[in-house]
């Protein structure tokens, strides 16, 4: 939610849908490949395809983001807009979506205890995924300027590798102690990416 709206803030002349496209793979994989991970490192068993599916198409996140897609990429949403369903369709996600900020990065802090967290294995890890996005920053720039896209992605790419983890990912944990980690990452992530946020938009003002 954060990037949706950092991304209007920043980037105002480009569309909301070249960030939506960056942000749609991290939403799969998060359903996907995170879970098979969390579910390994907590039972030491992978979860089987039928039972992650079922989940997959059980969560409300997952379910609204195919909507979306499937309105966007058949020009139904096109078509809404004709009318006056567009326009109530409209006001009602800006109705839902508004406070929808505030109550995540509430979620993510009402379980947050500053003394019992292990700051020396938040920071390793915050560290680490600074590394690995960087690496990651410089390969997928490589390939969408190969591919000619760099124009339409290149500010998309900007912002989503300053972004925390999604929010969503603390709710795959099913025991206390890998929630409270989980949260305490994204919160000290979240303090990070608030201040690479003002130096990004510092630098396109």
């Amino acid at each position: 939610m954060l990037g949706y709206a950092f991304f209007s803030l920043v980037y105002p002349d480009y569309p909301l849908s070249s960030f939506a496209s960056i942000d749609l793979g991290q939403t799969l994989f998060a359903f996907t490949g995170y879970q098979i991970l969390i579910s390994i490192q907590e039972t030491g068993k992978r979860i089987p395809a039928k039972k992650m599916l079922a989940q997959m198409f059980h969560s409300p996140v997952f379910l609204a983001v195919i909507f979306g897609v499937i309105l966007g990429t058949t020009g139904l949403y096109e078509m809404m807009k004709q009318s006056s369903i567009g326009a109530l369709f409209d006001s009602c996600v800006d109705f839902v979506s508004a406070p929808v900020a505030a109550i995540i990065l509430f979620t993510i802090g009402y379980n947050l205890i500053p003394s019992e967290i292990s700051f020396s294995t938040v920071v390793k890890t915050v560290i680490s995924r600074i590394i690995i996005l960087i690496a990651l920053r410089v390969m997928v720039g490589m390939a969408i300027t190969a591919i000619g896209l760099s124009k339409e992605l290149t500010p998309a790419l900007n912002l989503m590798f300053i972004l925390p983890p999604p929010y969503a990912l603390q709710a795959f944990a099913k025991e206390e102690e890998p929630q409270a980690y989980i949260s305490s990452v994204l919160s000290v992530y979240t303090v990070l990416s608030i201040i690479a946020f003002i130096v990004l938009a510092a630098v396109r003002a």
